[in-house]
């Protein structure tokens, strides 16, 4: 299993503080942030994983930083920042509705 990123290049400070990274820099639970590579998950596996990841996300010091550079990046393949990629599809969109409310109401 590979944790997919969206952009590659230095890590960000926040990053070194995050639940999910490991000593070296990695994530020790990349199993839970992303679907396994070439294997498709029953609805349960995926369930099960997704709780464990955004428990995980819950406790995490840099939850926002991460959240915001998964929008910023438009990550389309791990939960990060607590949400997953269809979670963070339908925030984009309210945000993106709200914008254009408040413009067609100016």
């Amino acid at each position: 299993m590979s944790v997919k990123k969206a952009a590659a290049g230095p890590r960000k400070r926040w990053e070194d503080a995050a639940a999910c990274r490991d000593s070296s820099g990695g994530s020790a639970y990349a199993e839970w942030f992303s679907e396994p590579d070439g294997v498709r998950e029953t609805d349960a596996a995926r369930e099960m994983r997704e709780r464990a990841a955004k428990s995980l996300c819950r406790s995490c010091p840099v939850r926002r930083d991460c959240l915001v550079a998964a929008l910023e990046e438009r990550d389309e393949h791990t939960i990060r920042g607590g949400l997953t990629v269809e979670e963070r599809r339908a925030l984009r969109r309210k945000a993106n509705r709200t914008a254009a409310e408040v413009a067609k109401a100016a």
